[in-house]
């Protein structure tokens, strides 16, 4: 079957169960997929997954390639069918689907964009020019008074004031892997007729899929970068380095090249082998170009690092944070308690056998950062060395210590350990408005209790008074009748 996608969300197909022995839809019957998380199934409609990771990878892939119009997944499906009242009688149907992805109508005419997104990508830096996601049928309109709004409930995005999408807080793939947007395009235009102004406006929906490139594999590659080590004897022409594939790959449709003169590969089984003498430098990187002849789109190149070995001798060393074992940092109280977490810093150490180079933008980690003992509130990512702080946890306390190990990604027996001292603070002014809030309650309750102790002693004097006057009117019963006895004697 041949499906031509250009609406994502529709279902690929409808499934039913058709009994052949009664010639009618079978509705005591059930089904399995034996296929990979490529497709999903939703109320016996066959949907495309678009969360997989190939899918996602061929959606933001979309606009790398403008030789092809179209991009072709083939897909085989088996489904098992069954009679409820016999599960171990079964048959299987091999499904052969051609998905064909419409790549100039999915680019120019579909209201949703398609992003990956590394989490380590910086804060503030632009993701989306205006151009990128101004809505098509504008364009050919003179545009003034532009603006654009951004709905996210998360608030980790926004539109600068040059109208570009950012990121404003840090990321991690493991607590959020998708980040559904929506920009709205509100513009002013002028009816010179009528000399009225009218709003009219557009929404693009922005899908970003948040990536960890370091865990990550791509196509055509089994990992997301190689690492391989030589002996210092061994840097010579024609050394075999390795392999980027693996022994039981017999998938042929990759073909590989590569971006340096340093190596040669062998284009179909992904052999590497140094192109000519190197000198016995500690690190070198180059890069491996792979190519899909069924997905053309998908066109990925990874990184190779090479190590010599016996050249490496010191320790990971800390840059930053320099020098300060005592780290402070604000937690608003109204977070403690939910179900997420917040970033405190980044960790930044270099590898002094690699000193040289540092400045240089490096695509494979030279450090790896771990804890020293793991626990549930506090997170490090291993790569990048962002900590995070979990704040699912009611009882946090103002003071921690933590201590994390720089390990040489070339050498593991290198380590360095480093131990600071995290306070936090929480919000003074909620402590202001709490210490408020109690001096009322305590105001109110000194008022409640003075009106109680008013009205207490106000009927204290009242029953003494009546009581004294009762008293009173009985003596002076007593001694009128005293009087009335002694003039009669």
């Amino acid at each position: 079957s041949y499906i031509q996608l250009r609406d994502l969300n529709l279902p690929l197909a409808q499934i039913e169960i058709y009994d052949e022995q009664h010639h009618e839809q079978c509705l005591n019957c059930n089904y399995s997929i034996r296929e990979t998380n490529l497709l999903i199934i939703d109320e016996n409609s066959l949907k495309l997954n678009v969360n997989s990771t190939t899918i996602v990878q061929l959606l933001t892939h979309l606009n790398n390639s403008s030789l092809f119009d179209y991009d072709y997944v083939s897909i085989l499906i088996h489904i098992d069918t069954w009679k409820n009242s016999t599960p171990a009688i079964h048959s299987t149907k091999i499904l052969p689907l051609i998905l064909c992805f419409d790549k100039n109508y999915l680019l120019t005419k579909s209201d949703t964009i398609y992003l990956q997104l590394d989490e380590n990508f910086e804060l503030n830096k632009t993701i989306l020019s205006q151009n990128s996601y101004q809505c098509y049928q504008n364009r050919t309109k003179l545009l003034t008074n532009v603006k654009y709004n951004l709905i996210d409930k998360d608030k980790t995005f926004e539109i600068d004031n040059t109208n570009s999408l950012i990121l404003v807080k840090h990321l991690d793939e493991e607590v959020k892997k998708i980040y559904d947007l929506t920009i709205i395009e509100t513009y002013n235009s002028t009816d010179q007729i009528m000399s009225t102004i009218k709003f009219d406006t557009c929404r693009r929906k922005v899908r970003i899929f948040i990536m960890d490139y370091y865990n990550e594999p791509v196509v055509c590659f089994t990992q997301p970068y190689y690492i391989f080590h030589l002996l210092s004897s061994e840097i010579t022409y024609g050394t075999f380095i390795g392999n980027i594939r693996s022994s039981n790959d017999t998938i042929t449709t990759c073909t590989y090249s590569s971006l340096s003169n340093l190596v040669f590969i062998h284009p179909q089984n992904g052999s590497i082998y140094l192109k000519s003498n190197i000198s016995s430098k500690y690190l070198y990187e180059f890069q491996i170009k792979g190519e899909d002849s069924k997905m053309p789109s998908l066109n990925n190149i990874v990184s190779i690092r090479l190590i010599i070995e016996y050249i490496n001798q010191y320790a990971p060393k800390l840059l930053y944070p320099n020098n300060e074992n005592e780290l402070i940092f604000h937690i608003p109280s109204n977070l403690i308690g939910n179900d997420n977490q917040m970033f405190l810093f980044q960790m930044k150490g270099y590898d002094p056998d690699n000193y040289e180079n540092e400045n240089q933008t490096m695509t494979i980690p030279t450090i790896k950062y771990y804890l020293h003992e793991p626990t549930y509130l506090f997170k490090i990512k291993r790569f990048n060395g962002k900590i995070f702080i979990n704040l699912s946890q009611k009882n946090i306390s103002s003071t921690y210590n933590l201590t994390v190990i720089l390990i040489d990604y070339g050498l593991p027996v290198l380590t360095t350990n480093y131990t600071f001292i995290i306070h936090f603070k929480f919000d003074k002014q909620e402590i202001k408005d709490a210490i408020k809030s109690s001096m009322s309650n305590e105001l109110t309750l000194s008022s409640s209790n003075s009106w109680i102790l008013i009205l207490i002693c106000f009927f204290i004097i009242i029953t003494l008074l009546s009581t004294m006057i009762t008293i009173l009117n009985c003596v002076r019963r007593t001694s009128l009748e005293k009087q009335k006895l002694n003039k009669n004697n």
